[in-house]
C-alpha cells in the first residue's frame, strides 16, 4: 500500500435528511440527529435539543469547561428548534426551524459570517434573515461556510482565497450571494472547494481543483473561478466529499467518484494498478442499494438499505485509533506502520438486527444513530468526541476499538411540549403534491421532531404521529398516520373504515381493499372488507383499503403483517416523459415497494411487469404506464407510458397532447427520427421535421401511424401515435427493442377515479 506521510484530512457534508416511522415517546429522550465535525461532536435530541461534545480549543462547543475537552454530551442552548447541523474545524454552524442561522467558535478568516472578527463563546445568530433552509462547510481543513436560502439562491462566506466564494475579496465575513441562480438544492464543501446540486438534477463546481475532486475532465484549471457544470448530465441526486475524494449518486442507484485514490479507498476495492489521482467522475463498484456514505482521508464508512433506512453498513481504510470498529484497531502515534488497514469493505462489530437512520464520521471516528434513536460510536476519543464519558485525565490516549452505545442525556431542557392539531381527511388531502412550507406552519405548534417532520395530531378523538414524506422535488407525495400504542388500535381501524360508509363527503369513494398474504385478491365492499379482517390472521397479510377523497389523492387505512397505520398519498405516479430512461436499469423490487400503493405486479406473455394504474405528466394528463422487467430479472428493462383512454377519448385532444411531448423530445434531442407507420407497423414513410409528420397527422385520417424515435444516452425513446389514436413511449435500451402499436387500454384495478 502507497501512504502519503502528510497529514490526512477529510471535509464532508452528507444533507440527505433520513425519514424514520418509529414513534419516539416524549417521556424518553432519544437521539434524532448527529453530526461529526473534525474531533467536535453535535446532536439533537428528539425534543429538539442541541448538545455537544469532543475538543473545545476554540471554544466550539459552545459552554465552558474547566479544560480545553469534554466527554460529556451537555446541552448548548434551552432552544427546541434546532433542525441541522454542519461543522469544520473548530467553527460550526446550526440551523433553527424557524429559518435563522446560527454559529459557535472560531472567527478567523471571516469563517463565522457574523462579521465582527469575535470568536463565538456561545451560540450567536448570522444577520437577522429568517429563510434558511440549508447549511453546509468546510469539514476539516478550511473556512468557510455555505447555505441556500428558501428562494434556492446560494450563499457563501469566510475565506475566498482559491474563489470558491466567486468574488474578488480574499476574506468574506457576512454571507453573500454566489450568483444569481435560485434553483439550488444542496451544497457540499472541502478544501476550499464546493460542489452545488441544483434542481434540474446537474451538479456544478468551484474553487480549488488541485486534488482533482472536483469531477471535471483532466485538464481542467486548478482553479476555477465560477460555478461549472460538471458534465452534460442531469440525474444525480446527491453529493458528497469527503477530504480530497468526492462521491457522487444517481438517481438511478449508481455511485461515482473522482480525487484521491491514496489506498484505494476512493473505490472501496483492492487494485494494485489503480491510479492514486481519479480525474474526472468513474462508476464505482461499491454495492447496490446505498443510502449513505461517510469517512475521512483515510478511510470510508457505507450504509446500504431502502428508503433512507440503513440495514447494513460497511467500512474500510486504516484502522488507527479502532476507525474500522472490529476491534482490531492500534494507537496513532505519529506511524502508520505497524497499524493495519483494509482498501475492502468490512463489517464493523455493531449489533445484530439494528436499523440506522444516521452516519456520521469524524477524523479517525464514527457515531452511527438507529432508526430507534439508540447512538453507537468508535473510533478516536482523544477530544471526547465520541461523547461516552471517559474521565478528562485519560482522554490523551483514548479510543474505542469497536461500537459502544452511547446514552442520551435524560434531563429536561426548558418548558417546550408539543401541542395536538385535529386531523381531517379532506383537510389535509389539499397539501398532497405540494410544497410543504404551508402545512408545516399550520402545524407548527405540534411540532415533535421537525427533522423528519414528525407532528402531533388527533384524528377521530385518537392520537397519532403525522410523518410528511417529500419526494425528490420537494413536494409532498404522502402524510403517514401512526397511532399511539394500544391495544385497541384494531378496533379503531374497524370503527373508522365502518365509519366511511356513513361519513362519504369525508372520505371521498370506496376503490376496493387488497389483500397480499397467503392469499391474495380484492374485497370490493366495506363489508366484505370488515368480514375478512375479522378472520384474518393479520400477521399473514399486508391488507389496503383505500379511498379516493380528492382528485390525485388516496387515503389507506393499512395493516401490514399486524402493524396499524394510515397513509394520505399520490394516487399516481408523477413523469417528465424525457427523464423516464432515469428508470431503466432500476432495482425491479425496489420500484414496486417504493411505489406499492399504486402499484401492481402482473404477469402477461412471458412477461413481468409493474402496472401503473395512473400516471401523470406535468399537464395532468391521464397515462398508464408499465415498468417491464428485464430479461435477466432483477431491473426495469424497459419503459411502458400509453394514453389512458377513458379519460382522453377526444381525438384532437389526444392528437395535441401527442404533438407536446414530440416537441419537447425534439427540443431536447438532436438525434431523432420520424416515420409513418401502417397498422402492422411497416414503415411507409420519413418525415424531415417534426412539422411535417404533424401536417400528415392531420390530414391522414388515422390510415397510418407516426413514431418520433430519439436516442437518448444508452436509451431509445419512441413516441407512438397509431391509428387507433392510444400511443405510447416505449423507452428501451437497444439490447431488447422492440415497438408495439396497438396497446390495450388501461384499467384501474379498482375500476375507480384517480
Amino acid at each position: 500500500m502507497k501512504m502519503k506521510s502528510e497529514y490526512f484530512v477529510k471535509a464532508s457534508l452528507l444533507g440527505i435528511v433520513l425519514l424514520c416511522s418509529v414513534w419516539i415517546s416524549l417521556a424518553q429522550y432519544v437521539w434524532r440527529d448527529v453530526y461529526s465535525a473534525d474531533a467536535t461532536s453535535y446532536a439533537i435530541r428528539s425534543d429538539g435539543t442541541l448538545w455537544s461534545c469532543g475538543w473545545n480549543d476554540e471554544d466550539q462547543l459552545g459552554y465552558t469547561t474547566t479544560t480545553d475537552r469534554s466527554s460529556e454530551w451537555r446541552s448548548m442552548s434551552e432552544d427546541h428548534d434546532w433542525i441541522m447541523m454542519a461543522g469544520s474545524r473548530g467553527t460550526s454552524f446550526f440551523l433553527k426551524s424557524n429559518g435563522t442561522l446560527w454559529t459557535v467558535g472560531a472567527a478567523s478568516k471571516g469563517v463565522s459570517g457574523v462579521g465582527d472578527g469575535k470568536k463565538n463563546r456561545v451560540l450567536t445568530q448570522i444577520g437577522t434573515d429568517s429563510d434558511w433552509a440549508y447549511v453546509a462547510s468546510s469539514h476539516f481543513w478550511g473556512n468557510n461556510g455555505f447555505a441556500i436560502k428558501k428562494d434556492g439562491t446560494l450563499w457563501g462566506w469566510g475565506d475566498n482565497s482559491y474563489k470558491q466564494l466567486i468574488v474578488s475579496n480574499k476574506v468574506v465575513i457576512v454571507p453573500t450571494q454566489i450568483g444569481t441562480d435560485n434553483d439550488w438544492v444542496k451544497v457540499v464543501s472541502g478544501e476550499n472547494n464546493a460542489i452545488g446540486l441544483k434542481k434540474d438534477g446537474t451538479l456544478w463546481a468551484w474553487g480549488s481543483n488541485f486534488n482533482k475532486n472536483l469531477g471535471l475532465p483532466k485538464g481542467s484549471p486548478k482553479i476555477i473561478k465560477t460555478p461549472t457544470q460538471i458534465g452534460t448530465d442531469s440525474d444525480w441526486r446527491d453529493v458528497v466529499i469527503l477530504s480530497r475524494r468526492t462521491y457522487a449518486f444517481k438517481r438511478d442507484g449508481s455511485v461515482w467518484g473522482c480525487g484521491s485514490n491514496n489506498g484505494n479507498f476512493l473505490f472501496g476495492e483492492e487494485d494494485p494498478d489503480a491510479a492514486e489521482t481519479i480525474e474526472g467522475f468513474t462508476k464505482l463498484n461499491i454495492g447496490a442499494s446505498l443510502v449513505t456514505i461517510e469517512g475521512y482521508g483515510n478511510g470510508a464508512v457505507v450504509g446500504y438499505g431502502l428508503n433512507g433506512e440503513m440495514n447494513q453498513i460497511k467500512i474500510w481504510g486504516i484502522n488507527e485509533d479502532g476507525f474500522l470498529g472490529d476491534d482490531k484497531g492500534v494507537i496513532f502515534q505519529g506511524s502508520y506502520e505497524n497499524i493495519p488497514w483494509t482498501s475492502t469493505p468490512i463489517t464493523p462489530l455493531l449489533p445484530e438486527g439494528k436499523k440506522y437512520k444516521k452516519i456520521t464520521a469524524g477524523e479517525a471516528y464514527v457515531i452511527v444513530i438507529t432508526t430507534d434513536g439508540e447512538m453507537y460510536a468508535w473510533g478516536r476519543n482523544k477530544g471526547g468526541q465520541l461523547g461516552d464519558g471517559t474521565d478528562v485525565s485519560l482522554l490523551a490516549t483514548a479510543f474505542r476499538k469497536s461500537p459502544t452505545l452511547i446514552p442520551c442525556p435524560q434531563e429536561k431542557i426548558g418548558n417546550y411540549e408539543p401541542t395536538s392539531v385535529a386531523f381531517g381527511i379532506q383537510s389535509f388531502a389539499k397539501y398532497i403534491n405540494q410544497r410543504p412550507d404551508a402545512l408545516m406552519n399550520d402545524l407548527q405548534e405540534a411540532c415533535i421532531d421537525p427533522v423528519k417532520r414528525e407532528y402531533r395530531v388527533t384524528f377521530y378523538d385518537r392520537s397519532f404521529v403525522l410523518t410528511v414524506h417529500l419526494d425528490e422535488k420537494g413536494l409532498i407525495d404522502q402524510l403517514s398516520l401512526t397511532p399511539d400504542p394500544s391495544d385497541k388500535q384494531l378496533e379503531d381501524w374497524i370503527e373508522f373504515v365502518s365509519k366511511s360508509e356513513v361519513d362519504k363527503t369525508e372520505w371521498g369513494n370506496f376503490l376496493g381493499t387488497r389483500f397480499q398474504g397467503t392469499s391474495s385478491g380484492v374485497k370490493k365492499t366495506i363489508k366484505e372488507t370488515l368480514e375478512f379482517v375479522r378472520g384474518a390472521n393479520l400477521a399473514d397479510y399486508r391488507i389496503t383499503a383505500t379511498f379516493n377523497p380528492l382528485s390525485g389523492v388516496y387515503f389507506i387505512p393499512e395493516i401490514a403483517h399486524g402493524t396499524i397505520s394510515y397513509q394520505m398519498i399520490r394516487s399516481y405516479y408523477p413523469f417528465v416523459l424525457d427523464e423516464l430512461t432515469g428508470l431503466l436499469g432500476y432495482d425491479y423490487e425496489s420500484l414496486y415497494n417504493e411505489n406499492y400503493y399504486i402499484s401492481y405486479k402482473m404477469k402477461a406473455w412471458g412477461l413481468s411487469y409493474i402496472y401503473f394504474a395512473y400516471a401523470r405528466d406535468k399537464e395532468n394528463n391521464i397515462f398508464n404506464l408499465t415498468a417491464t422487467e428485464s430479461k435477466d430479472g432483477g431491473k426495469v428493462g424497459s419503459i411502458d407510458v400509453y394514453l389512458n383512454e377513458d379519460d382522453n377519448k377526444d381525438v384532437e385532444k389526444s392528437t395535441n397532447i401527442w404533438i407536446h411531448h414530440a416537441k419537447l423530445l425534439t427540443q431536447s434531442n438532436t438525434d431523432y427520427k420520424l416515420y409513418a407507420t401502417d397498422v402492422f407497423g411497416n414503415i411507409t414513410k420519413t418525415f424531415e421535421t417534426l412539422d411535417d409528420a404533424i401536417k400528415f397527422l392531420r390530414t391522414d385520417q388515422r390510415k397510418s401511424g407516426i413514431t418520433l424515435t430519439c436516442i437518448k444516452g444508452v436509451a431509445q425513446v419512441s413516441w407512438v401515435i397509431n391509428s387507433k389514436n392510444t400511443y405510447a413511449a416505449i423507452i428501451y435500451t437497444p439490447a431488447n427493442a422492440a415497438l408495439s402499436f396497438d396497446l390495450s387500454n388501461g384499467e384501474s384495478l379498482y375500476g375507480g377515479v384517480c
